[in-house]
């Protein structure tokens, strides 16, 4: 898709067509005189710059329109900000409104919006391959599901991007305003109202497939997750599984690569669980989107059950917030020191413990399910 782009691009096109245009007139015209003989370099010079707009495309494809636009009012944003003349006595409380706009611009919403927009994008890569052709294609079931979630992703996409043009035209209104000491303190509302902007976005990132018929005979009941510790007795043979389990978590928004994970492999009989809750028929193949689903599914799921129900200053509260904000939402892990006022070293001990509880907990859940009288077995999931 990026090639086919790159070829196509009117400023490639454009140098293109130029120097076909030029060497026709070098060589054509009597008037060129000795330049004629330079015909044949201008259009090795334009085919040149041609092929070289085509490879700059095609690996460094343009952002998306909705990224484009949400920079653009980012951008003016900080301008705004940056030009208004404040008071000295006032300046530090302005400075913090200003720092925790830009966080909230720059560490949330943005690297949660450029998250759904490449999940989008393959997902219409996906369907678009299999409009045009419906060899292979997944049953219609699917294909309506997959569809559902895409308007899901292009509602919250446009969703965000109005709230933060919003927020940029409210800013400009508040900026009108002559007081230091009432424009900071509406400042600040202005800067909790941001969240909203995020809010779509959060909740379709973290959301599961559409679920249209369900089967609860067929699906596995919770198990209470483990504290984030140790392996349970009998799960010591399991060393690699959290290596497996974080390779799983990294590729958690990459769903043409997370089904292709080894995890995916070793929880036949627990991924097909989850699509049965889907409304899927017993035995039914998987597709690799299928396949991605059910495995992103089954990881927020695991990573919601850590979350602890009384204060989120509990250990296990950060276990939950580290792996939530670093893999569902794609925080930077800077940002997640600062906003939980956590070491380096304390960020990598909790994800670490994070990924061991819910190695353990799915390794359970497969064992549960190989162990039931109508278990499906792994021979006749392929």
């Amino acid at each position: 898709m990026s090639w086919r782009r790159g070829i196509s691009h009117p400023i490639g096109l454009t140098l293109l067509g130029c120097s076909v245009v030029l060497a026709a007139l070098l060589a054509g015209l009597p008037a060129a005189g000795a330049l004629s003989g330079r015909a044949l370099t201008v259009l090795l010079v334009g085919i040149g710059f041609y092929v070289a707009c085509v490879g700059v495309v095609a690996l460094w494809p343009p952002s998306p329109p909705e990224l484009a636009r949400f920079r653009a009012a980012r951008r003016e944003i900080a301008r705004l900000l940056g030009a208004r003349q404040i008071s000295v006595e006032i300046r530090p409380e302005w400075d913090l409104v200003v720092a925790n706009a830009v966080v909230k611009l720059d560490e949330e919403i943005s690297p949660a919006l450029t998250q759904l927009l490449a999940q989008r994008d393959d997902l219409r890569r996906y369907l678009s391959t299999h409009d045009r052709s419906n060899e292979g294609a997944p049953d219609p079931a699917s294909l309506e599901r997959l569809r559902q979630i895409r308007v899901r992703q292009d509602t919250a996409i446009a969703t965000c991007l109005q709230r933060v043009v919003n927020a940029e035209a409210t800013l400009i209104e508040r900026l009108q305003e002559s007081l230091d000491t009432r424009l900071v303190e509406r400042l600040r509302l202005w800067v909790e109202n941001l969240a909203a902007a995020n809010n779509a976005i959060v909740e379709t990132l973290e959301s599961s497939p559409p679920t249209s018929i369900t089967a609860p005979e067929t699906r596995l009941q919770p198990v209470a997750p483990m504290p984030p510790t140790e392996y349970p007795v009998g799960l010591a043979e399991q060393p690699a599984l959290d290596e497996m389990v974080k390779t799983a978590l990294q590729r958690l928004n990459k769903p043409a690569t997370l089904a292709s994970c080894e995890l995916a492999t070793r929880l036949p009989l627990t991924l097909q669980s989850v699509r049965l809750g889907w409304g899927a028929p017993e035995g039914s193949g998987a597709t690799p989107l299928d396949q991605s689903h059910a495995l992103r599914e089954l990881l927020v799921g695991a990573i919601e059950r850590l979350r602890a129900g009384d204060a989120d200053a509990t250990d296990q509260s950060l276990h939950y917030h580290v792996l939530r904000e670093e893999y569902t939402l794609g925080m930077a892990t800077k940002h997640i020191m600062v906003r939980h006022s956590i070491s380096e070293s304390t960020l990598h001990r909790r994800r670490l413990e994070g990924i061991r509880a819910i190695a353990a907990e799915l390794i359970l859940r497969e064992r549960a399910l190989a162990q039931r009288p109508d278990a499906i077995t792994p021979d006749s999931l392929t």
